[in-house]
């Protein structure tokens, strides 16, 4: 079986691109309520899609309980606070999102004008991290 090649590409409803080179800096930023609620999608380095689901202590899958509170604005609050563990698989053992992934890395490249057409996946990843690393200084 395939391992999960890093870094991690989590796309927010293709509004955000997040790069994640360790799956515990994954748990820290993404939001267990958007992940039971599939606002994320996530590939491997190699383009594989990732699953994301979120789990309780001893690693076993949860869904929100459903509850609502002050008129349904705070809907599944308890379980937000409660399930903060996040687990990340293989979805697939052939990366067939390859295309996919340069696309959204490539929409989040253009921004800094950085020419990428004839860039390949591996060679897109790195511009991305120099691209990030340039602009979080």
């Amino acid at each position: 079986m395939n391992k999960i090649k890093l870094p991690i590409f989590v796309s927010e409803e293709f509004h955000e691109l997040y790069m994640f080179d360790l799956e515990s800096d994954m748990q820290h930023k993404l939001e267990a309520i958007d992940v039971s609620d599939n606002v994320y999608k996530a590939f491997d380095a190699e383009g594989r899609l990732l699953k994301l689901e979120t789990v309780n202590e001893e690693g076993i899958a949860e869904k929100p309980t459903e509850g609502r509170f002050l008129f349904g604005l705070f809907k599944n609050v308890e379980w937000i606070i409660n399930n903060k563990n996040i687990q990340v698989t293989l979805a697939e053992e052939t990366p067939t999102h390859v295309d996919e992934l340069k696309k959204l890395i490539k929409k989040f490249l253009k921004s800094g004008d950085i020419e990428t057409s004839e860039l390949s996946l591996p060679q897109l990843i790195v511009a991305y991290r120099n691209f990030c690393n340039q602009h979080a200084e």
